[in-house]
């Protein structure tokens, strides 16, 4: 029995997850489907930085990371593979 508990367990399918986040400093908050910057002037900038962090069993890759909505810009884009 213990042979085929075995078995069953390296069968398992495993897969990645990507959590993200938004980070301040040292602290991460956890984020939810919308992201609130307050408010903000035209042409003035706002930072905000988030964290993916694979949580998952198996690597994931990043491609490509994009930025929609006006006035909106990805700065310090990172190196992806």
């Amino acid at each position: 029995m213990t042979r085929l508990l075995v078995l069953m367990l390296l069968a398992a399918p495993t897969w990645s997850q990507v959590a993200i986040t938004l980070v301040n400093g040292t602290t991460e908050a956890t984020l939810s489907s919308t992201v609130d910057f307050g408010k903000v002037a035209v042409s003035d900038a706002k930072d905000q930085r988030f964290r993916a962090r694979n949580t998952g069993k198996a690597a994931a890759t990043v491609s490509t990371i994009n930025v929609n909505g006006a006035g909106f810009a990805l700065t310090e884009r990172p190196t992806l593979p």
